[in-house]
């Protein structure tokens, strides 16, 4: 369902500033900008099915069988969960602080 990758590039490149490792060879910076990103598409995705009322399931599991697009998984959300962003947020601020905490 990965949704929110493309967006995710310049928080992953702040993290790794963050932390001092952002002079690493580019293959293992690499690695590891991937590893992050999909750690934090995984906790993002899941807070977001988390606040999807139930009743909404369904729709979104025949929105997934139909492989649709980023574009339309996103507005599903946001039509469906209120304060989205703001959960996002949450969710943003949390894994920064578990990252470099």
């Amino acid at each position: 369902m990965s949704t929110l990758s493309p967006s995710l590039d310049k928080f992953v490149d702040e993290l790794l500033v963050a932390q001092g490792i952002d002079q690493l060879e580019p293959e293992i910076r690499d690695q590891l900008v991937q590893d992050l990103t999909d750690r934090l598409n995984d906790r993002l995705e899941a807070a977001i099915v988390a606040e999807l009322p139930e009743e909404k399931l369904p729709e979104l599991e025949v929105i997934i069988d139909k492989k649709a697009g980023n574009e339309e998984l996103q507005k599903f959300f946001a039509q469906n969960i209120p304060d989205l962003p703001a959960i996002l947020a949450r969710e943003l601020a949390a894994f920064r602080q578990s990252y470099l905490g």
